[in-house]
């Protein structure tokens, strides 16, 4: 009898699981503020989750000539840097 029970229970597990993460997700209660921290570990996973998608969604862009995406100066001039980038990476230097 105990084997069959625990089929049973394995399941019920993961359907509360799932339900939980669902809530977490939807309930807005982690901050995903780009001007806070994050603990050390949730940052590298933020951190492998962004480039694995970057070059995934961006695998066919290619950099022109003469565009070095180092450039900390290139960056400061493009619009809308100072107000959404500067605060989040100023934390990263």
């Amino acid at each position: 009898m105990i084997v069959k029970r625990k089929p049973a229970i394995v399941s019920l597990a993961i359907v509360a699981l799932a339900a939980v993460s669902v809530l977490f997700v939807y309930s807005g209660v982690y901050s995903v503020a780009a001007t806070k921290g994050h603990p050390a570990i949730e940052g590298e996973i933020l951190n492998k989750v962004m480039v694995a998608s970057v070059r995934y969604h961006a695998w066919d862009i290619r950099v022109p000539a003469g565009i070095d995406l180092h450039d900390r100066a290139l960056a400061e001039k493009t619009v809308g840097y100072s107000k959404a980038c500067r605060p989040a990476t100023a934390r990263l230097k």
